[in-house]
């Protein structure tokens, strides 16, 4: 929908790492406004950026491509994107899967 919601400073300073891992939901087919708000606001130029959304199966793909662009748009780059559907997944089963979703992308950022 393209709408930002107003998110709290952050107090990180982003400048000491070479890589930035984003988790949020998928919200109508898009990445959470709050998620993008952050994007805007942080200094992301130059970092390799790992981005995690959860979703219930709703164009999941879709959601991927928005936050790719804003990131490339702001010079970071996507290293990884992967989706998580927890409309699916429910205790040990989604426990077992974010765990390995974390090995993977911990791979791909060294």
């Amino acid at each position: 929908m393209g709408r930002r919601f107003p998110i709290l400073s952050m107090d990180t300073d982003l400048s000491r790492f070479e890589s930035v891992i984003l988790c949020a939901p998928v919200w109508a087919g898009g990445p959470a406004c709050q998620l993008m708000t952050f994007v805007d606001e942080a200094e992301l130029h130059g970092k390799e950026v790992a981005v995690v959304l959860g979703c219930g199966g709703l164009r999941p793909e879709r959601a991927l491509g928005i936050i790719r662009g804003t990131l490339e748009a702001k010079g970071a780059r996507m290293v990884a994107g992967e989706t998580l559907n927890v409309g699916k997944l429910r205790g040990e089963a989604l426990t077992v899967a974010a765990r390995d979703l974390a090995g993977a992308i911990a791979a791909k950022l060294s």
